[in-house]
């Protein structure tokens, strides 16, 4: 595994619900990195997703085109939550997507709330 590092942009396979079966389901899923990642540590990052959930206050909204969502390597716009932490066994990693350019903004909404 490559050396990850704080606000990289990765995808990684993340649960997802249950089928009507109620199997589990897993799909990529693009994840901001809050610590860095290598052999020896876990993923802890903040979710990603396409889905506005109205907390527009807490929420980066970030369009696919716009040169942040293309550094990102972002295929849609998303909604970057900075609050939903996510972690995962470093056997979730993907590929590495791009960067974000505002783990500032990332960190200062996680502030208010920790």
């Amino acid at each position: 595994m490559i050396k990850l590092y704080r606000g990289d942009v990765i995808e990684v396979i993340a649960y997802c619900g249950r089928d009507k079966n109620g199997n589990p389901m897993f799909k990529p899923r693009p994840v901001v990195l809050l610590h860095p990642v290598n052999k020896h540590t876990d993923i802890i990052s903040v979710y990603c997703t396409s889905k506005n959930d109205g907390d527009d206050g807490n929420n980066i909204f970030v369009e696919a085109g716009s040169p942040e969502g293309i550094q990102m390597g972002l295929t849609k716009d998303t909604y970057v939550r900075p609050n939903s932490q996510l972690n995962l066994p470093k056997e979730s990693f993907k590929r590495l997507l791009g960067k974000c350019p505002f783990m500032a903004k990332i960190m200062a909404i996680r502030e208010r709330y920790i």
